[in-house]
């Protein structure tokens, strides 16, 4: 997917992804806000129950985006121009202000997702994405030591060759291939 200039996108957990400037010599600056879902739950209530899970949890949506030339957009696109532009030296509400831009931002994703979001089994992850998740993980987490397949494999309590299998079906290549990149 391509974002043109003044785009805004979101990219829901757990979804392996990638950015690159498609022209590079346009100056493209990337503006990020990574979290952990659980900034916004009220642990173990209603806020997490009803609108944080199942967006992180449906398997239907992986990428949302805002375009620039679209009107029902703007006011989705003002508010993260705005959560970009709060500065720490805004004083001690910084982090509040923050937080509330990104619950706002959330809400709108989730309504945004809502038509992607279905029900029923296939809307939520298999254990062999649970297994792909963990061995992923193992990967992010050790990948600047000497770390082989079999590690790998037996970080998500699999197979080699289930390894192999499912690293070339989640991000098109094998696992030793996806730690040097």
């Amino acid at each position: 997917m391509s974002f043109g200039a003044g785009s805004a996108g979101f990219v829901n957990a757990g979804v392996y992804h990638m950015t690159r400037a498609t022209d590079e010599g346009t100056g493209t600056v990337q503006l990020c806000h990574i979290f952990r879902p659980s900034l916004l739950e009220d642990v173990g209530g209603r806020i997490a129950e009803r609108c944080v899970r199942p967006l992180v949890e449906a398997r239907g949506v992986e990428l949302l985006s805002w375009d620039a030339g679209s009107p029902q957009d703007a006011w989705a696109l003002d508010l993260f121009r705005e959560s970009f532009e709060l500065r720490s030296a805004d004083g001690a509400t910084y982090e509040m202000r923050l937080c509330a831009l990104i619950s706002e931002i959330w809400a709108l994703a989730f309504e945004k997702a809502r038509p992607l979001m279905g029900d029923g089994p296939a809307a939520h992850p298999t254990h062999r994405d649970l297994r792909f998740e963990k061995t992923r993980d193992f990967v992010h987490e050790h990948y600047a030591e000497a770390i082989g397949v079999a590690d790998i494999a037996a970080a998500g309590c699999t197979s080699t060759r289930d390894c192999f299998r499912s690293f070339k079906d989640y991000v098109g290549m094998g696992p030793a291939q996806y730690v040097r990149e």
